[in-house]
């Protein structure tokens, strides 16, 4: 029973649906109904390169090893970015919706040199980075950081990783955050 629990926690909270629902939260919330449309345009289309990246890697290439996948979607982050960047210089895009994608950007560069060396978790890094960000953003959020704290549990109990992977790549994130931390503005609650 729960190691079901932890199957349907990994697809609940998945690297993309956390990095993806606080975009939006972060578009909207700070932006209006109006901004978020223009934004939300802009960051559909700069998703297609990692849309073709997943179909490209699960129907042409199953046989790879994992690492693959998760340099080839973490390396299609890297034209996402340059079509976020356009739109943040066209002003069509927020200074805050353009952090926060340069922080996932920024999380993406190490994890792409180390996952053909070492199978550095995609699920942990990519569920503490955003949710950090956040939480150093608008403090009434804080309660959301159980969430990357369950993934580092999840990731060993699926034997997907080893404890050390999960923890060391939780420990990874929070200095990517802490790092970045001095340019995130405060937002109180």
């Amino acid at each position: 029973m729960i190691a079901e629990i932890m199957k349907i926690y990994e697809t609940i909270f998945s690297p993309i649906f956390v990095s993806g629902s606080i975009l939006l939260y972060i578009s909207f919330k700070n932006n209006g109904f109006n901004r978020f449309k223009e934004e939300f345009k802009i960051l559909l289309i700069s998703f297609l390169p990692v849309l073709m990246s997943l179909i490209l890697y699960l129907y042409l290439v199953p046989k790879n090893p994992e690492f693959l996948k998760d340099v080839v979607v973490a390396s299609s982050f890297l034209f996402s970015f340059g079509i976020v960047k356009t739109g943040y210089y066209e002003e069509r895009l927020s200074k805050e919706v353009f952090d926060y994608l340069l922080i996932i950007f920024i999380a993406s560069v190490p994890f792409v040199l180390i996952s053909p060396f070492w199978n550095i978790s995609g699920h942990v890094l990519f569920s503490t980075v955003p949710i950090f960000y956040l939480v150093l953003r608008k403090r009434g959020s804080f309660l959301l950081i159980i969430i990357p704290f369950i993934m580092v549990y999840n990731r060993p109990f699926l034997n997907e990783h080893t404890w050390f992977q999960s923890i060391f790549t939780l420990l990874f994130s929070l200095l990517i955050v802490g790092l970045k931390s001095k340019s995130i503005p405060h937002r109180g609650k």
